[in-house]
């Protein structure tokens, strides 16, 4: 059945976007890293040992001495 031109006076109607399909369990190819990862293991890398370095130094000493 042939419907003739698409009439220009009526707009297109427009959907919502389908969501993404759910995660499989196993992932196929590179894990997506977030910023958070990233910062996250500057913080453990750096900012850790540089607040607790000398907290822990004080500690070993206190320990040999006993």
């Amino acid at each position: 059945m042939h419907l003739g031109p698409s009439r220009p006076d009526r707009l297109p109607v427009l959907r919502a976007p389908r969501p993404c399909p759910p995660r499989p369990a196993l992932w196929h190819g590179r894990p997506r890293v977030t910023h958070q990862d990233t910062s996250f293991l500057v913080h453990l890398i750096f900012f850790l040992p540089l607040t607790y370095g000398p907290y822990l130094l004080v500690l070993k000493e206190k320990v040999a001495r006993t």
